[in-house]
């Protein structure tokens, strides 16, 4: 993961040439939710996300959409992505809360592991190309500051050049983590009622139905068919069709 990570810092120049927003579709959109005609900003909306943007906004106004057309999974979905992109969001936080308040299902979400849960926290505060840019400018400064310990021998630029290298691995850390879960997020949303299987074959053993928004977490895929930890923590197999993958890179 960090060798893609390290790929996209090469990319970086890139990236940060790219085009200028589709104005008229957003605009479009935004008209079609004022007239109340839900599935028509949302063709708009989805049509943007095809072309590859992605923006808080973006999957905050889908995320409401599908609300409104009564998709729970959906909604799920996409406030899900929109957190994202903008974890400190309290109205996006709100949503998500109002749409899976509205999930028949008796088991909460899988909690994490606390120190899995700082980490992604932290990784979450940067997009990856911010924390792309943060690790070429504490390389240039580490670079310096060690060829200026060379050239003088004094401590403080050692200290300093330890302390830069600590923060340049925890930001190409934070940086890989970042662009998996932009790119793989383990997480996935139950669009429409489903059957978690015991095995991968359609002839296993049911193992639990599955309401729509029910979020899991994918393990395993073989095919079409997606392995994954249920909220209760046993494992099953869910067809790819009925799943929505909270990476907001197609999958």
């Amino acid at each position: 993961m960090k060798r893609q990570f390290l790929l996209w810092l090469v990319c970086l120049p890139l990236c940060l040439g790219a085009a200028e927003p589709p104005v008229e579709a957003w605009q479009a959109a935004m008209e079609a939710f004022d007239r109340g005609e839900w599935e028509e900003g949302i063709q708009y909306l989805d049509s943007l996300e095809k072309a590859g943007w992605c923006a808080p906004e973006l999957f905050f106004n889908l995320g409401n959409a599908w609300l409104k057309e009564g998709e729970i999974g959906e909604a799920i979905l996409y406030y899900r992505r929109a957190l994202l992109w903008a974890p400190r969001s309290k109205e996006i936080r709100h949503n998500l809360q109002l749409a899976r308040s509205r999930v028949r299902y008796p088991h909460p979400p899988l909690p994490e592991f606390f120190l899995t849960r700082w980490w992604k926290a932290l990784a979450t505060q940067c997009s990856a190309t911010a924390w792309a840019v943060i690790v070429t400018v504490v390389s240039w400064l580490l670079v310096g500051m060690a060829f200026g310990w060379y050239r003088t021998r004094r401590v403080a630029l050692l200290k300093g050049s330890v302390l830069l290298l600590a923060i340049w691995l925890l930001a190409l850390g934070a940086g890989a983590t970042r662009y998996r879960l932009e790119t793989a997020h383990p997480d996935v949303v139950v669009l429409r009622a489903t059957l978690a299987r015991v095995g991968a074959s359609e002839e296993a053993p049911e193992r639990t139905p599955l309401p729509e928004g029910v979020e899991l977490r994918r393990i395993d895929r073989i095919g079409e068919r997606v392995k994954v930890v249920l909220p209760d923590g046993q494992e099953g197999w869910v067809q790819r069709r009925d799943l929505g993958f909270v990476s907001a890179a197609r999958e």
